[in-house]
């Protein structure tokens, strides 16, 4: 059995569709939640979303764990309040990080750049949408006078939403992602370092300056192509590791 664990029981559609289960084929798969007990394994695969916190120290996730093998796929931090990203798990026998250049293992953009969903053709319909994270520990974005979506919904209804715009303006890390991937230009309110470690960096901007910040956004037409490249590989690594 190949486990598989992520944040799994979650209304974050993000954290939901970062599963490389998803979108590749992998024999007796089983998908987990992070923190859930995983029986005896051939191997276990940690990923994708901002799980660093619960695979640390010597009581982390995949401590605890008896498996033959130890991955993690596009697995990222998220630490308030800075930029810098600490040292990556330990532990494993191959390493995804989802931040681009950072230390410590391989570039590996989130693996939901696989879905279908990128593949289909959406018109925009704004000028600019918002796109907010509904966790409610952290403040909505003060933001009035365009759309405005949570990231609560389904991957299909998320994506059409977000292509609906020219501009997408948010402080969802998997909002910002999708809608480079979409082709649209993207305006960051960031708040943790989760933000800054994407290879295809949206412009970032605060409540009082995203309007004048939507001037200098860049749209990047190649990164779906380039982010499906980075995790193709990656698991054809994975099938080697598993021979």
């Amino acid at each position: 059995m190949i486990a598989f664990a992520h944040i799994h029981r979650t209304k974050n559609v993000g954290d939901r569709m970062c599963t490389p289960a998803l979108y590749f084929q992998f024999p007796e798969a089983q998908v987990f939640n992070i923190n859930d007990r995983i029986p005896p394994c051939d191997a276990v695969i940690f990923g994708g979303g901002a799980i660093e916190f619960a695979m640390r120290g010597e009581e982390g996730a995949q401590r605890k764990v008896e498996a033959r093998r130890r991955i993690a796929w596009g697995i990222g931090s998220s630490q308030h309040g800075t930029e810098r990203h600490p040292a990556p798990p330990s532990g494993l026998d191959l390493i995804g990080l989802r931040e681009y250049g950072r230390k410590g293992g391989e570039y590996v953009p989130c693996v939901s750049c696989m879905s279908e969903h990128f593949d289909k053709s959406y018109d925009i319909a704004h000028d600019a949408v918002l796109f907010v994270n509904y966790d409610k520990k952290l403040t909505e974005p003060n933001i009035q006078g365009i759309p405005k979506s949570y990231n609560d919904g389904s991957l299909a209804e998320t994506i059409a939403f977000l292509a609906s715009g020219a501009v997408v303006v948010t402080n969802s890390y998997h909002g910002a992602y999708w809608a480079t991937l979409l082709g649209r230009k993207v305006v960051c309110l960031p708040y943790s370092s989760k933000f800054f470690g994407y290879k295809y960096p949206p412009t970032m901007a605060t409540e009082e300056t995203w309007r004048d910040r939507m001037r200098e956004a860049t749209a990047y037409p190649e990164a779906l192509q380039d982010c499906r490249a980075h995790n193709l590989s990656f698991y054809n690594k994975v099938q080697d590791l598993l021979q």
